[in-house]
């Protein structure tokens, strides 16, 4: 089981994502977030009421 997970971390890195700096968010992007984040809690929503 050992040398499995160890082949598997080789060939499959986890990803690591980039952390972006909050100096660099502008407040148009912070903007455009909050209507992202809107639409994806309509969209389930709307999936959950079927």
């Amino acid at each position: 089981m050992n040398a499995m997970s160890s082949i598997i971390h080789r060939f499959f890195p986890e990803v690591q994502e980039d952390v972006a700096d909050v100096s660099n968010i502008t407040s148009g992007q912070q903007q455009d977030n909050k209507k992202v984040i809107a639409a994806i809690t309509a969209a389930i929503a709307h999936h959950r009421k079927g």
